[in-house]
């Protein structure tokens, strides 16, 4: 038996894992677009199934008056007709619909996320974001579920009842419709007006809630560390109160309400019996045909008792759902391509932007962090070297703040200029996807990050699933870089490494991300290597031994390295000192005896008597 239910259950859903992409910038019904025909399926099978189910004490009754078997089994013939048909159509239709809905919200949300620029993310807390994305995707769910599989059917029955009552009696039929039409105009209030400030109390509480439990899931490791568990349980606590406060209350008004509902219900079922009484009295109805019509009405008013479970469950799915695209709208934007997909690329998928000589061209570009002043403003520059080239390292100094690794950002990717372009090998790098840029450009940002997973999870991390490398290799990476002491005597490459390398010190972190670095460099071969203060946090010997990489790497690839270790640019070619940025805005990189000359900065590193900011 159960595998006869799992083969149907197989066949029913068979296709039915597809995504169907949501733009949030369009209006957030467009999300059921891609589904109008099976929606206009399934309620065309339940307007018949509830048509004739609303009916079924009518013609039952009919059936008994005429004592005859015959019409009743004719009777009964569309009733298992309609469900044989539910089985193979209705059913299976209602469960494309709810999954692809949710699946596809869920999907195009989270590709949203993944979009927008890297900058916009900074300003926002991920347990809010996590918090509305699940909520918003329940809320399609039963947004979907409540208005195709009890609303409308409650729709369905009550007109089905209506017109039934109406051809058996006109007075009967209006005073059923007038308390019907009362009791809707009554939930619809309270649910409208009543439950909304409720309800948005309740949400933010659960978002403050959210926040606070991803901050503690991200960041226990330095909660702890700061010994500020009490502060932190303490807020948590208030955050907890808060929101079963909220829930509380916007929970017992909706007890509140089916207390009312109930109430009129009981009204509307004596004045139906009393008024059925009178006709049977006045010989309008036989007994049992006035029973059918009590079962009927009976029947089709079990939906109102739920009536207010319906509307509060379609209307708060709807707020939450406008809440999400409201904060979609809010959370940043996509100003370049990112997928293969995206339309508005400037350069074919197939371009691959390699040149005879290697060139970054800085071409008046302004850069700004979101509304705020210029970073860099009006600057220009220029660097070309032959691939042939031994040496293509090259480094960039400068006091902190100055705008180093907002340069280091734009030359990789990552934060678009306001003004200007900025062009690899020929190519404006704002035009091209994550695709292409991987094939161009390779990036180890200043902090050091590492992802929820295995440590060859973290290794491996935006190379192609289809890459194998040897688990030897990996090891002799690890052990060059002082790291594979630390896994050995674990579970080796299957060691977990916690969510923000929090089982790591910010060395170790930093290591691993350079050996990710390395192996991205290494299977892309990009043109352009950018690392940002690679050898900060680390010991003497770690960074001789990162240094001898970076100049590995520098003999395939221009390679742009941000120090703060004047040493660690011991072979660079040639080094630009932000402090010499001239009237003209210009970025130029000097030789080592062109900086001894023209930098106090320089001469100041060179001799040890200042250290370059981390």
């Amino acid at each position: 038996m159960r595998t006869l239910f799992h083969r149907w259950a197989g066949w029913a859903t068979k296709n039915n894992a597809r995504h169907y992409p949501i733009d949030f910038s369009k209006p957030w019904w467009m999300v059921y677009a891609p589904h109008i025909g099976k929606i206009l399926v399934v309620c065309l099978s339940m307007t018949i199934f509830q048509s004739l189910d609303s009916l079924f004490p009518i013609i039952l009754g009919w059936a008994i008056e005429r004592q005859s078997i015959g019409f009743l089994i004719l009777c009964m013939t569309p009733y298992f007709a309609e469900e044989i048909f539910s089985w193979f159509v209705t059913r299976p239709l209602f469960t494309r619909l709810y999954s692809q809905v949710q699946g596809s919200f869920r999907f195009s949300a989270y590709e949203f996320f993944l979009s927008v620029d890297p900058i916009f993310h900074a300003r926002r807390a991920s347990g809010i974001t996590i918090g509305k994305v699940r909520r918003t995707s329940d809320a399609f769910f039963y947004f979907t579920k409540t208005a195709l599989d009890d609303f409308y059917p409650f729709v369905v029955v009550m007109i089905t009842t209506m017109i039934m009552l109406f051809l058996s009696s006109p007075l009967l039929g209006a005073v059923v419709g007038v308390i019907f039409v009362v009791l809707g105009l009554i939930v619809a209030l309270i649910t409208t007006r009543v439950t909304f400030a409720l309800e948005q109390t309740y949400n933010k509480e659960d978002d403050r809630l959210n926040k606070i439990g991803v901050e503690i899931i991200n960041r226990a490791s330095f909660m702890r560390t700061v010994f500020a568990s009490d502060t932190v349980r303490g807020k948590l606590e208030r955050r907890s109160l808060g929101l079963i406060g909220a829930e509380g209350i916007f929970f017992m008004s909706h007890r509140l309400m089916r207390g009312v509902l109930v109430f009129f219900y009981l009204l509307c079922i004596l004045v139906v019996s009393s008024l059925l009484i009178y006709l049977i009295n006045n010989g309008v109805f036989t007994k049992v045909y006035a029973l059918s019509l009590l079962v009927l009405v009976l029947r089709s008013t079990k939906f109102v008792l739920k009536l207010d479970g319906y509307v509060a469950s379609v209307v708060s799915a709807y707020r939450k759902i406008i809440d999400f695209y409201a904060y979609a709208h809010t959370y940043g934007k996509q100003t370049f391509p990112v997928f293969k997909t995206d339309r508005y690329a400037g350069v074919e998928n197939n371009a691959t932007c390699q040149t005879e000589d290697i060139s970054i061209v800085l071409d008046h570009v302004t850069v700004a962090y979101l509304e705020g002043e210029p970073l860099l403003y009006d600057i220009s520059s220029y660097i070309s070297i032959a691939r042939h080239e031994p040496n293509k390292l090259f480094g960039v100094i400068g006091p902190s703040g100055i705008g180093k690794t907002t340069l280091l950002s734009v030359l990789g990717g990552q934060l678009r200029p306001v003004g200007g372009r900025v062009l690899v090998n020929g190519c404006d790098l704002y035009q091209l996807n994550d695709s292409q840029r991987q094939h161009l450009v390779a990036l180890q940002g200043q902090t050091s990050i590492n992802l929820l997973g295995s440590l060859r999870y973290n290794l491996l991390f935006g190379l192609p699933s289809s890459v194998a490398i040897e688990d030897a290799y990996l090891i002799e990476l690890l052990q060059t870089v002082g790291l594979w002491h630390l896994f050995e005597s674990e579970k080796g490459l299957q060691t977990f490494v916690g969510e923000g390398g929090t089982t790591l010190s910010g060395g170790q972190r930093q290591r691993l991300n350079f050996v990710n670095l390395y192996l991205r460099a290494k299977h892309f071969k990009p043109s352009v290597i950018l690392i940002d203060e690679p050898t900060s946090s680390l010991d003497e010997v770690s960074e001789q031994r990162i240094t001898q990489m970076i100049s590995e790497l520098a003999h395939d690839s221009l390679t742009l390295v941000i120090a703060h270790r004047i040493k660690t640019l011991d072979g660079a070619n040639k080094i630009l000192d932000f402090c010499l940025i001239n009237e003209t805005k210009e970025l130029v990189f000097h030789t080592r005896q062109e900086l001894e000359r023209l930098s106090p900065h320089y001469r100041q590193l060179a001799s040890g008597l200042v250290v370059q900011e981390e």
